[in-house]
């Protein structure tokens, strides 16, 4: 097994494939989080998975609280609903 903790972007497609790669708390960091997709669609195995986590400015937290919600702040500038999160996948 290959473990790498390393930017995707760093990583040649040509030379390496994955099975899984993990993305936790990175896609609302992202000015264009679609090139994370598309990187990792290269990157992955056929079959491989794309496992990710990120805030959900649908969620009950951030609807219900507004801007008292900590989900939404300045380091975060690409938050989705899951239906973004689909639509780039």
């Amino acid at each position: 097994m290959k473990l790498l903790k390393v930017p995707l972007e760093e990583i040649n497609e040509t030379q390496n494939k994955f099975g899984v790669i993990y993305a936790f708390e990175v896609l609302e960091h992202l000015l264009n989080p679609e090139l994370l997709f598309h990187k990792a669609s290269s990157l992955l195995t056929n079959g491989g998975l794309l496992i990710l986590s990120t805030p959900n400015s649908a969620s009950i937290e951030v609807t219900s609280m507004k801007n008292a919600s900590n989900t939404i702040d300045i380091e975060h500038i690409s938050i989705v609903t899951p239906l973004a999160i689909h639509s780039l996948a």
